[in-house]
């Protein structure tokens, strides 16, 4: 008998999976709208960095190397800009918070907001180089300091809305691999 044995069992945890995935792709499609919130129709919040720095802390196993390289990939296909360019960005990003998760997971959100802040600052400087090197010329950096302004001013909203997503999830069963690997991690790492 397995962690979801009945068909009402799985359909519920195929829906509850598709409300993190669809507002992961709703931020990826609002990453590529130009909001009305923005002072100029050039910038571009970055809204799927939140939805991946999110996941990183809270459910890494939600969203993959793969995904988050796709994601980007998509973004990149979107937004005109070379192949790569974002998915190099997510997927670093992501590696990098999935590193310093154990620290992250137990910080009040403050700390969470200012994790963030360091973050969208790295990965505007390098998709700044990136994008510089590339292309061989060099954008000012003011438009990058009122995204950087901006997008911090909006993540308490957009962690919200991952944190009521987050709720939907079911809790990993007991005996899944993920839940088994994490406590014989844990155990190892308190002797």
């Amino acid at each position: 008998m397995g962690a979801f044995s009945t068909w009402a069992e799985r359909i519920d945890l195929g829906l509850r999976l598709m409300v993190p995935y669809s507002l992961l792709f709703l931020l990826l499609i609002f990453n590529v709208i130009a909001l009305p919130i923005l002072p100029s129709t050039t910038m571009k919040l970055p809204l799927i960095l939140m939805g991946v720095y999110y996941w990183a802390i809270y459910r890494p196993t939600l969203i993959s190397v793969w995904l988050a390289f796709l994601a980007g990939a998509a973004l990149d296909f979107m937004m005109g800009v070379p192949l790569g360019l974002n998915a190099l960005v997510l997927v670093v990003v992501r590696w990098f918070v999935v590193d310093q998760r154990r620290f992250l997971f137990a910080q009040s959100f403050i700390i969470i907001w200012l994790g963030f802040l360091l973050i969208s600052l790295a990965a505007a400087v390098l998709q700044w180089l990136s994008f510089g090197l590339v292309n061989g010329t060099w954008v000012t950096l003011d438009s990058q300091f009122w995204t950087l302004l901006v997008s911090n001013g909006i993540f308490p909203f957009i962690y919200g809305l991952l944190h009521l997503s987050h709720k939907a999830l079911p809790f990993p069963a007991v005996n899944s691999p993920y839940a088994l690997k994490r406590q014989s991690r844990y155990k190892r790492v308190k002797r």
